[in-house]
């Protein structure tokens, strides 16, 4: 028979026979590449004892020879074959049922986390957007002001032609004045 069961939850487990007069009982455990591994042997006049540290991980209930067992706290290491084998003197019989567990690792997502991620993802694109559009458009207009505070001058000639455009407005208003003294003092 086979179990399946998520991580974290426990799983109930029949361990029972039905010849009587039985010694004992032994639960085994058996993953894919390992050799059965004993998890305890619970005795007819009920005293038990667990191998390894597998007294938080295993409970047994009931009365002898139909017990139930109880893996906690269930992990991917708890994949395995579980069974019984009852044993009177040196003759093992084995118990009724052979138990695989399988852990349950992939749950499927909610239909609801798919609509909640995909929402997310949509705003903080739109807002990864926006950002950039912002920087891109704050350049822009840091550009055009830049433009339009800032034209180029012809540095001399231009302070000449505002120096000399409110007395001559002649022809001669780009030409430098020492020049034309100059000049003057060189006619014939």
């Amino acid at each position: 028979m086979q179990v399946v069961a998520a991580p974290g939850t426990k799983v109930n487990i029949e361990c029972s026979t039905d010849k009587w007069q039985q010694f004992g009982v032994y639960m085994y455990k058996q993953n894919w590449t390992s050799e059965p591994q004993e998890l305890f042997y619970y005795k007819y006049d009920g005293s038990l004892s667990y191998k390894k540290s597998d007294k938080y991980k295993v409970s047994v209930d009931g009365k002898f020879p139909a017990l139930k067992v109880t893996l906690l706290n269930l992990t991917a290491m708890d994949i395995a074959f579980y069974w019984c084998e009852f044993n009177k003197e040196d003759k093992i019989t084995p118990g009724k049922i052979t138990w695989v567990l399988k852990v349950s690792l992939d749950e499927k997502p909610s239909t609801m986390n798919i609509i909640v991620i995909a929402a997310v993802s949509g705003l903080v694109n739109v807002i990864f957007i926006c950002v950039i559009l912002k920087l891109n458009v704050g350049e822009c207009m840091a550009k055009r002001k830049r433009r339009q505070f800032s034209t180029p001058s012809d540095s001399v000639y231009e302070e000449m032609k505002r120096t000399y455009s409110d007395t001559q407005a002649t022809g001669r208003t780009l030409i430098n004045q020492e020049y034309q003294s100059i000049k003057g003092l060189r006619k014939p």
